[in-house]
């Protein structure tokens, strides 16, 4: 059975299937543009790492090429059982799954000494799998390996999971700002969050999106909307910092 899970639509330059053979589960993913195709190479290396860093026991290959030539790649990855979080619901209802992926973050993200890390690009709880086994974490099409303040990927989907909970709300309630704070407060337990991260979270987040662009490839220039954190506005982003950094000094 074939499954179309996502098209070439909304912007996406890459087809993704469920394909399930006597019970046995594959998601296939297959590009046949350059963006696309760039797309899968980068799913490929991302696989590569988080493989290493969260599966080094396994042995077979999650991820990897089935069919590849100058103009189409297909590529098939390993399904991976679990339950998705709604990312609609926002913070509040998601509080515990957040703990448990910043806590994932921190145990797998290198620290390196020009203070950057990896980079998955699309950290979303739509991308993210929770079972018995723990938290996993898939769909790696903005992977670079050194593209990212450490911290960056985990303080993103926390706005983006207020993004969506807010709604047409112009600011967080009191309890989201309190959930923000104790999630980049697990974040620096290991004092290695950059000081700005604390201090204007919002800004440091989307400004880092806005000058380092070039890190999602020419898909950003084509669909800004694939990261909402772009959408808050520059009000929205002054009183959001400033609620949370005042609860961040009660708690470091």
């Amino acid at each position: 059975m074939i499954e179309l899970i996502r098209n070439c639509s909304h912007d996406s330059e890459i087809a993704t299937y469920l394909i399930v053979d006597c019970g046995s589960k594959q998601i296939i993913k297959v590009a046949s543009s350059i963006i696309g195709i760039d797309g899968l190479q980068r799913e490929l290396q991302g696989w590569q790492w988080y493989q290493k860093a969260r599966y080094p026991e396994q042995k077979d290959h999650i991820c990897k090429i089935i069919q590849k030539n100058p103009s189409y790649l297909k590529i098939g990855i390993k399904f991976i059982n679990g339950v998705k979080a709604d990312y609609r619901t926002g913070l509040i209802l998601n509080r515990n799954l957040l703990r448990k992926v910043m806590s994932h973050y921190c145990d797998i993200w290198p620290y390196y000494s020009n203070g950057c890390s990896v980079l998955h690009g699309d950290l979303s709880l739509d991308n993210i799998i929770c079972n018995k086994e723990g938290i996993h974490i898939i769909d790696w099409e903005y992977f670079n390996p050194n593209g990212a303040l450490w911290g960056f990927d985990a303080v993103y989907l926390l706005f983006e999971v207020l993004y969506f909970g807010m709604k047409r709300r112009k600011l967080p309630s009191l309890l989201e700002f309190d959930i923000i704070a104790e999630n980049i407060a697990i974040l620096n337990k290991q004092k290695l969050l950059a000081v700005d991260f604390i201090r204007s979270p919002l800004k440091t987040v989307k400004d880092f999106i806005i000058t380092n662009y070039k890190c999602w490839g020419d898909y950003l220039l084509i669909a800004p909307k694939k990261l909402p954190i772009l959408s808050f506005t520059d009000n929205q982003i002054f009183l959001i910092d400033q609620a949370i950094s005042s609860r961040m000094r009660g708690m470091l």
